[in-house]
């Protein structure tokens, strides 16, 4: 399924991947007329490494969801995608996470933070409610700024992950950021956050130009 996003003047043409007809998800040819996709890497099983070698998807934007577990299997794949923007959403899908000591905690993150040094990977601070479904999703917020000191907070970006929240949340609720975001980012860290990172990361990096409108 094709999606488009009007974003400041431009029109991200985005492909969702994810499960097919027969079960198996798979990266088709028309990939390249993208300018992003969506993975969801736990219904894929095959190896991206060799996949990805046959489509050009450098300047593309890729958006991963994924659990722990997905990311250690298509870890090497993701690598290779540095010439991508590539995006983990719902903070690498921990869910299991709140209310573990420190040490237990880094550990459970352990699979996302080891691609901190990746300079192309950023991380969504979204789906706070699949991990503490009360707002203001106080049991999340150790996981925020663990991921926050390990990745620089230049490198995080707030989603609502509207409208599927509002099966969780409010209106209001699903809108608002949590109040404790200002005890883990300063002002200016709060502004990129909101908005200005995702218009650093994104729209600084080439887009096939046939998309432009």
């Amino acid at each position: 399924m094709g999606l488009g996003t009007e974003f400041e003047g431009w029109l991200f043409a985005d492909l969702l991947l994810g499960v097919g007809d027969e079960g198996e998800a798979s990266l088709g040819e028309d990939v390249e007329a993208f300018a992003g996709i969506s993975l969801y890497l736990d219904d894929i099983e095959e190896d991206l490494v060799e996949r990805f070698a046959d489509i050009a998807l450098e300047g593309r934007t890729v958006s991963i969801n994924a659990t722990p577990q997905s990311l250690a299997r298509h870890g090497t794949a993701i690598r290779l995608l540095d010439g991508c923007l590539v995006l983990v959403s719902h903070l690498g899908s921990p869910r299991r996470v709140v209310d573990l000591p420190p040490a237990e905690l880094h550990d459970a993150l352990a699979r996302l933070l080891r691609l901190a040094d990746l300079a192309h990977v950023a991380v969504k601070v979204s789906g706070l409610y699949d991990a503490d479904p009360e707002f203001p999703h106080e049991k999340v917020k150790p996981t925020v700024a663990l991921i926050s000191e390990t990745f620089g907070p230049s490198r995080l970006l707030w989603g609502s992950d509207f409208p599927v929240a509002l099966d969780h949340l409010g209106m209001r609720e699903a809108m608002e950021t949590p109040d404790w975001f200002t005890e883990i980012f300063s002002p200016d860290e709060v502004l990129g956050v909101l908005g200005g990172n995702l218009d650093r990361l994104v729209l600084s990096r080439p887009v096939n130009p046939t998309l432009r409108v």
